[in-house]
């Protein structure tokens, strides 16, 4: 009797089935039972983009529900119906913002009909930068007056004033007559 009951609920099962996707850029990566947003800086914002397919056989009402502190989600008109096998064009498009105010760790639940999604940040302090030499000791740094064709050299120090390791993805130098970074440590 159980065997025909699991047979028989299994094609409602069947039918509607929504998979979660987190897009960057032109990239789609299937989202699991957790999403990280890493470390943001205190009062930015991260923002990352789920892409809701229904890879089911009928179509799906899709409602959703975000709770946790410092995250908000914005979408289209909900519930959103997406059709059966949906392509991109018919997928339920929502942006999940994370914007810490404090240094301290955040969690939130995402949950889109049945499926739930435990997304994670990190709050964390700027890094600050200084000049440790050639040049004023205050932004906007000023290397005061270099002559026609000389060059004049300033280092920076960029400080770390959290209890983790903050990772840095780039140092850019830009502008006219500007290059570097050199010696990086």
């Amino acid at each position: 009797m159980r065997a025909w009951i699991l047979i028989a609920l299994l094609p409602i099962a069947a039918d509607a089935q929504l998979v979660i996707h987190a897009v960057n850029g032109g990239t789609e990566t299937v989202v699991g039972s957790s999403y990280d947003f890493g470390q943001v800086a205190l009062n930015t914002t991260s923002n990352v983009q789920f892409r809701i397919y229904n890879d089911g056989g009928s179509d799906v009402t899709v409602t959703v529900v975000l709770s946790g502190a410092g995250f908000t989600f914005t979408s289209p008109y909900l519930p959103y119906t997406i059709p059966a096998h949906s392509v991109v064009a018919q997928t339920l498009n929502i942006t999940v913002s994370f914007t810490p105010a404090s240094a301290a760790s955040f969690s939130a639940n995402l949950q889109i009909n049945g499926l739930s999604v435990i997304l994670m940040g990190s709050g964390v302090t700027a890094p600050t930068l200084t000049s440790a030499s050639g040049c004023s000791s205050a932004a906007p740094f000023s290397f005061g007056p270099v002559p026609t064709g000389g060059s004049t050299t300033c280092t920076f120090a960029l400080q770390n004033l959290n209890p983790q390791a903050v990772a840095v993805a780039s140092v850019i130098v830009n502008g006219l007559g500007f290059t570097g970074p050199y010696g990086i440590t």
